[in-house]
Formats: structure tokens, sequence, C-alpha cells
């Protein structure tokens, strides 16, 4: 049977300093003159297992409990009280068979040979204080003390103490309270209590499986509405590596159509390239010719000069003949210009298309595959080609001829008024006569 085995005190009401009570087997009553402290050892068993209130304990306040000699001095003061259970023949109830140990606050194991509960009381100077529990050094509050009191059948609403008066009590009420008080000294009303207990908590779980019910097909729309987002998204998955696949075979056409494209236009600029040169070799034929006219030119005016009126007229029927041929030769070398720069033209315009398409293409190359792509370097021959500005090329070809014509005119014009001004004078009859001379002297 458990019973309490010894109960220390320290400054607690009449008892200054610290006391130890040892209550050994065979103990039956404490005797001794009113006055000497006998219920204060109730008291101090109450007080420790929270069994009662400041009033069930005779006190005002909790702080009256403390020695009063302590509370004269002003200062703080403090009192505990400890009581120690005997275990030696307690056995768990058969209903705690699987329960786990709480996570916090004390727990009697099976087994256990002992169990100390203590509590202490402080009381600050400003008269505030504060109560703690603990049971096997292991702090705790009431009621985790309460329900390990409860395995040991020491219930804080039952009949463990018997107070002044309850025998009286007892005696005098009815046969079902005293049941009652019977039930509860045999551990019936315990078992009431966690029958109670179990059905509050069954209907609990009910409770708790219906909303579960609920949270279960909610869930499983969601599930089935996954389902379908999840074939939703596979199927976009699918058809996004598709369409990928497509882009970059695509890619892969349009660049073989550049690299064809590009092929094509180097073919294009090398037969320009050519022709200009050709055009050039031409256009410098065409000059020389010029400059020998004009070196002709200079000679026979030179001729005109040194010859007289007899010769006049054949130098300037070759003068015109050689005006004419000037003239086509001028014509010539516009045409020869004017083609020199629509090829100059055509030529500017297959160098940007080039520069497009090689663009394309690297922009192609590094799409394709972004990890291994490197900038193309421009070839040597690219860089060492010579270039001509069709500007300049216009102004020499141009500007030579005119100026070799322009030589010549005046060249005329001074033979014309040389021979005007060294011929006499005659009349206008007589210009058969003298043309009739002039045939008879030639």
């Amino acid at each position: 049977m458990v019973h309490i085995k010894q109960v220390e005190l320290h400054q607690f009401k009449s008892f200054g300093g610290s006391m130890a009570i040892p209550l050994e087997t065979g103990f039956t009553v404490v005797t001794g003159p009113n006055g000497s402290g006998k219920s204060n050892i109730l008291d101090a068993v109450l007080f420790c297992l929270g069994l009662a209130s400041s009033r069930g304990m005779r006190a005002e306040r909790l702080p009256d409990l403390i020695n009063s000699a302590m509370q004269r001095a002003g200062k703080a003061a403090e009192t505990w009280v400890s009581v120690c259970f005997d275990l030696g023949d307690w056995q768990p109830d058969a209903a705690e068979v699987g329960l786990e140990p709480p996570e916090e606050g004390p727990w009697i194991k099976p087994g256990q040979r002992e169990w100390t509960v203590s509590r202490r009381l402080r009381v600050a100077p400003g008269g505030t204080y504060a109560s703690s529990f603990s049971a096997d050094g292991v702090p705790c509050n009431l009621q985790q003390l309460q329900t390990q009191l409860r395995r040991l059948r020491v219930d804080p609403e039952g009949s463990n103490v018997v107070m002044q008066g309850d025998v009286t009590r007892i005696v005098s009420m009815s046969a079902r309270d005293r049941r009652g008080i019977i039930d509860e000294l045999a551990g019936v009303a315990l078992f009431d209590s966690r029958i109670e207990q179990t059905r509050t908590k069954l209907d609990e779980v009910q409770e708790r499986q219906e909303r579960c019910a609920i949270v279960q097909q909610e869930l499983l729309a969601s599930r089935q509405k996954l389902e379908r987002d999840c074939a939703k998204a596979r199927t976009y998955q699918a058809l996004r590596e598709r369409h990928h696949t497509g882009r970059l075979q695509e890619q892969v056409l349009a660049f073989e159509a550049a690299q064809a494209a590009l092929a094509e236009l180097e073919r294009r600029q090398q037969s320009l390239s050519r022709q200009q040169a050709d055009d050039r070799e031409a256009l410098a034929a065409a000059e020389q010719a010029v400059t020998a006219a004009a070196r002709a030119l200079e000679e026979l005016q030179a001729e005109v000069k040194a010859l007289g009126e007899d010769q006049l007229l054949a130098v300037q029927a070759e003068l015109a003949g050689l005006e004419a041929s000037g003239r086509e030769l001028a014509r010539q070398a516009e045409g020869h210009q004017q083609q020199a720069e629509t090829l100059q033209r055509q030529r500017l315009e297959l160098q940007r298309q080039q520069g497009e398409l090689r663009q394309q293409l690297q922009t192609l190359e590094r799409e394709a595959d972004p990890a291994t792509w490197r900038p193309p370097r421009r070839p040597a021959a690219a860089l060492k080609r010579p270039w001509i500005s069709p500007a300049a090329g216009s102004a020499r070809w141009r500007g030579a001829p005119a100026a070799g014509w322009r030589s010549r005119n005046a060249a005329a014009r001074v033979a014309r008024s040389s021979a005007s001004a060294s011929a006499p004078w005659r009349p206008s009859g007589s210009s058969s006569a003298s043309a009739a001379a002039r045939a008879s002297s030639g």
C-alpha cells in the first residue's frame, strides 16, 4: 500500500528552521498538547501536495504559512515542504499499459521504490510571492502533479485526508453520497472518470474523423484535378520538345541556305572584280588614246600655224575628222565610266549583302551550338584588296577628255584667227577667181 514515508519542513508555520518527521511502518498517531503543532504537520502535507487552499490550511494568504520570525525580519522569506512516498508494493494500473510518458513533467516509472514531492514558497520584500512544485527534482505545475497523484489514487477532491468534522459529515450524509465516497476510496470513481474521459475522446475522434473524411473528399477532388493538369503538362512538354526540335531543324536548313547564298555571292563578287579589272584596263587604254590624240592635235595646231592659207582647208577637214573621232572616244570613255560606276555600286551592294549573310551565319551558328561557337577571322586577302573611290575615278575620267577637247577647240580657233589675219583682203566677187587660182596652182 502506498503511504507517506517522511515529511520535511523548513520555516513552515510554527516549525522554525528545518525538520524531518519520519513516518515508519506501524506509525498511527501524533500526540501532544494544544499548540504543539500537530495540525501543522497535516497542513504541511496538504500544502506540499496542493490538496487544499490557504483557508483549508487555516491561513488567510499563502505568505501566512511562513514562520512568523522570518516575516518580522522584513526581508525576503522562503519556506518549503517535501513529502516522500513509499512505492514498494505499487504497480501501475492495467489501463496504463501502452501509454507513453509525457514529454514534459514528472512520471512515476514502474518498479520505482520512492517518489518525493516538494513545494517552495518565496515571498519578496514588497509582499509579492511565488510558489513552485517539483517531483524528484523535475519542475512541474499543479495539474501535472495531480495527474501523478491520481495514479497513486490520491485525489484532491477525494477523502484521502480526513479533516476535523469530516467523520461527522460522513455519518450524517445520505447513503448515495456515502456510496460515492466508498467508490472513490475503492477506485471505482477513478474508472468512472476515465470512462467519461474516454467517451469525450471518442466523440472528439469521431468528430475529427468526420472532418478528415471531408478533407479526404476535397483532397480526392484536388487529386483528380491535379492529374488532369499533370496530363496537360506532359502533353505541353512533349509539344514543346517537338517545337524545339522543329526550330532546330529550321535553323539548320536556314544555315545551309545562307551558306549556299554566301558562296553564290562570293562567286558573283569574283566575277564582278574581274569585270572591273577589265574595265579599268579599257579605261586606261582609252585614256592613252585620248592623250595621244591631244598630242597629235597640238602637233597639228603647230603645223597649222606653219602652213599657209592654201593648206588651211585640208587641215580643217582633217581637224573635223579628228574631232569626230575624239567625240566618239569621249562617248566611249563616258560609257566606260558609267559602266565602272555601275560595277562599283554593284560591288558595294554585294559587299553589304555579304556582310549581312555573314552576320546571319554567325547568329545561326551561335544558336545551333552556343558552347563551341567562335567569331570567324577575316581572311587576309580581304584586308589587302585595293579599293578605288568612284568619285575619284569619275572625276579623273570625266575631266581628262573634256580638257583635251577644250584644248583642241581653242587651237582651232587660234588657227582660224591667224589665217584670217595673215591673208590679204579680197572683195566678195573675186572669191570664185581665187578659188580657181587655188585649184590651178594646186
